[in-house]
């Protein structure tokens, strides 16, 4: 299956960046962790930034402990 891009959203549901390992000046991510909880319907993916990058301002950044 070929990855598809991933938007990064605000809270009005507007595109603000676009995560892609494929497209040249998108954020790019690896390593990453995608998680799916039946009990919340949530859906969590987790991954290093490259905080050079232009778009990784725009990612809220949110540890859980």
């Amino acid at each position: 299956m070929q990855q598809q891009n991933m938007y990064i959203l605000n809270y009005r549901k507007e595109t603000i960046g676009v995560l892609s390992n494929r497209m040249p000046f998108s954020l790019p991510f690896y390593e990453d962790l995608q998680e799916w909880s039946l009990d919340d319907l949530s859906d969590t993916l987790t991954f290093p930034d490259r905080s050079d990058h232009p778009d990784a301002p725009v990612l809220d950044r949110v540890t859980y402990s």
